[in-house]
């Protein structure tokens, strides 16, 4: 479990949030698919990521939000048979720098009603222990569905005794549609399992940051059958697109830039494939790659979709972003990605304290230009260190002068202040923060 940072005299080790981004549902009319996903998986609304870290430093989380967030792994079978048990997964962290309670996640396997704290009648209870700031944790459930066919509602309570948050009963319901089905059938879901296993909505790719260009570039793509019965024999094809517009509308029978064939699969079983694409021309910033399984509509009444995100640069470049840390939301600063085979100069490093609001985390920024810090407490230039393409370095700011006031803080580091890389001179530099106990 991770601990708090207890500083006397400090030394600068930075993080990094994760991001997670959740997409629409996909529509389907005239013969074809919109460019959306059908597998709405992911954070809840309102969750932490890099979104609120445009224009400047992401400083303290503020009061008024619960500490337990989470990302939702929806059930398989998707379409159970009647009486039959589904699990599924819940990633469930703790965004806050204090450690939590130990509480209870409750499940019903269909209950329409929102629940009030303490809510008993659920059809499956889960313990949850102390979560230590930023930890990360998966739950795995197991729940029976109805006895008849028909459609239902699962409904997940995170902290249903509101132990850890008064007003859990508020922030920390979810629900699922999903439907009871009559007799045994197939279904295949696309699935990006992310840093810790968790569902990603960022594609991933291989240069982590594609130049845009029509540049080729590599992407995982994986799927899984959600179904109660084998895929078809023949299998399925999955066409794949490197540089769409959310909404682009794609009619039946599209090839694709590439295509690959998912093999027959059992129910509960995954296949992965990796293709290569090509990026957008340059001076556009159409970077998502979407995927798209039965593209002839074989099966057209199934919208088998998905969205992947990725960033693009105009130009080979470094890029020093983080990497996460085991079964945390906080990342350590490496350099990504492998290629383009581009060198970085780490730069000059500036250093900030902030104060937290003790109950509750919510993202609060530092507005700024980039490449113009002030107001930090310490920095360090770090001009001869050069940072390789797929290399990790560590740099250690000294003698970060500590508040003088006992409490919790937040500790930011910006890398490359004065923007010697052109890719720091983007308009959201990703924040990198971590939680500090003053004594």
């Amino acid at each position: 479990m991770p601990s708090t940072l207890r500083l006397g005299r400090t030394a600068l080790l930075a993080a990094l949030l994760a991001a997670s981004i959740a997409p629409r549902a996909a529509a389907a009319e005239g013969g074809g698919v919109y460019a959306e996903s059908s597998s709405p998986l992911g954070p809840e609304p309102g969750g932490l990521d890099d979104y609120y870290n445009s224009h400047g430093l992401l400083g303290a989380p503020q009061s008024g939000f619960p500490p337990l967030w989470s990302e939702f792994l929806p059930p398989l079978p998707g379409a159970p048979l009647a009486g039959v048990q589904m699990r599924f997964s819940l990633f469930v962290r703790n965004v806050n720098n204090e450690t939590t309670e130990k509480t209870t996640i409750s499940v019903w396997s269909n209950q329409p009603s929102p629940q009030a704290c303490g809510a008993t009648g659920a059809d499956a209870t889960v313990k949850l222990p102390p979560l230590g700031p930023f930890e990360i944790r998966e739950v795995k459930i197991k729940i029976k569905a109805p006895e008849a066919p028909g459609k239902y509602l699962l409904r997940y309570f995170i902290d249903s005794p509101c132990t850890v948050y008064t007003t859990s009963n508020t922030w920390s319901q979810r629900t699922w549609n999903y439907t009871v089905a009559s007799q045994p059938d197939w279904d295949l879901r696309f699935v990006n399992p992310g840093a810790s296993g968790r569902p990603d909505y960022y594609a991933r790719t291989e240069p982590g940051v594609p130049v845009a260009g029509g540049n080729s570039f590599s992407v995982k793509v994986q799927v899984v059958n959600s179904g109660t019965a084998p895929t078809p024999e023949e299998g399925v094809n999955v066409a794949v697109f490197g540089a769409v517009a959310p909404g682009d509308f794609f009619f039946c029978n599209s090839t694709g830039e590439t295509k690959f064939k998912v093999p027959q699969l059992a129910p509960g079983k995954s296949f992965e494939a990796t293709v290569e694409v090509k990026t957008a021309k340059a001076g556009t910033n159409y970077s998502y790659v979407f995927a798209w399984a039965d593209p002839e509509c074989r099966y057209f009444s199934r919208d088998m979709t998905t969205l992947l995100e990725y960033q693009l640069s105009q130009a080979p470049m470094p890029v020093l972003r983080g990497a996460p840390l085991r079964r945390t939301s906080v990342y350590s600063i490496q350099p990504a990605p492998k290629s383009p085979n581009i060198a970085g100069k780490v730069g000059k490093v500036v250093v900030y304290w902030g104060k937290f609001n003790n109950d509750g985390p919510w993202p609060v920024l530092e507005h700024g230009a980039p490449c113009n810090y002030t107001d930090f407490a310490a920095s360090a230039s770090f001009d001869g260190v050069v940072v390789e393409p797929g290399e990790t370095k560590k740099v250690t700011v000294p003698d970060v002068p500590v508040p003088s006031a006992p409490g919790e803080y937040f500790i930011s580091a910006q890398l490359d202040a004065l923007c010697v890389n052109p890719y720091s001179m983007r308009n959201a530099p990703l924040a990198t923060y971590n939680a500090a106990l003053v004594k």
